[in-house]
């Protein structure tokens, strides 16, 4: 991983990254709601929506489960040789 150890951003290029993502992706998860709200007569399209948001939303979780190591890397670090 390469850390940018800029004290005035603190975060390293993938952490920030990663970031946007998911909060793009909770951006579109609401969008999907009112998409959802315009196609309610289209049974097909409707079921079609809410695939995709649903993939969106584990899409979230997966990335989730990476924060912490972005995050915090000397806290993965410890018990381990330097």
């Amino acid at each position: 991983m390469n850390m940018h150890h800029n004290p005035q951003f603190p975060l390293s290029d993938a952490a920030y990254d990663l970031i946007v993502i998911m909060y793009e992706k909770s951006k579109a998860i609401s969008a999907y709601e009112q998409y959802l709200h315009d196609v309610q007569d289209d049974n097909y399209l409707r079921q079609a929506l809410i695939e995709i948001r649903l993939d969106e939303q584990r899409h979230i979780e997966t990335l989730k489960k990476h924060l912490p190591r972005l995050l915090a890397p000397e806290l993965m670090q410890e018990g381990k040789p330097h």
